[in-house]
This record gives C-alpha cells, structure tokens and sequence, in this order.
C-alpha cells in the first residue's frame, strides 16, 4: 500500500470508528464497546505505523492534524462512555485482562 493509499485508508477507518461509536452512545453494550476501545487503540497502532513509512514531509498538515484531533475526540468519547457505566469499565477491563492471554480472546468475543 502506498503512502496515499495508506492515507486514505486512515480516514476510513476513522469515519468507521466514529460511526460506530454514535451506533455505541445510543446502544450501551458492554461487548461492543470494549472492541471499539480496542478498535480506537488499533487506530493509533496504524497511525504510528503510518509515521515510521512516510519517505517525504506531509504536505497536508492541516488534513493529518484533523485526523489527530479526530482521534483524540473519539478517545475522550469512549473513555467518558466507559467511566459512565461501571459495567461497561468491568467488560472492557476484563478483555484487557483476556488480551494478556491469546487463547482467552475468543471466550471475550
């Protein structure tokens, strides 16, 4: 994938989580938000990622400076979600907690 590509591919995933996180505010499920946690944590992941590739300056430092503060607002909306409801924090807690061991993963999902 190309640093465009890449780019692109970034916004989407973007739009997709910020979707589902409205889907998530009207529809408390404990589930679901824990892997949109996840999901939000797997954003940055790619965004690191995404830095380390990139060959040449930015030139849409505007653009890659929205996505930050996109990604940042999503964060802040799932943490204030998750401090909201003690039983959204036990879920998300508890897959964590399952992550540390890769064969409790699919007992989570």
């Amino acid at each position: 994938m190309n640093n465009t590509e890449y780019w692109q591919w970034l916004q989407q995933f973007m739009t997709l989580l910020e979707d589902q996180a409205r889907t998530g505010a009207e529809h408390f499920d404990e589930k679901m938000m824990a892997q949109l946690r996840i999901a939000e944590r797997t954003l940055n992941f790619e965004i690191d990622r995404f830095m380390n590739s990139v060959e040449y300056h930015i030139e849409d430092m505007e653009g890659w400076n929205k996505l930050k503060n996109r990604r940042d607002a999503l964060a802040d909306k799932l943490s204030t979600m998750l401090e909201s409801d003690p039983k959204l924090a036990s879920r998300y807690q508890q897959y964590c907690e399952n992550l540390k061991n890769h064969r409790s993963i699919g007992a989570m999902l």
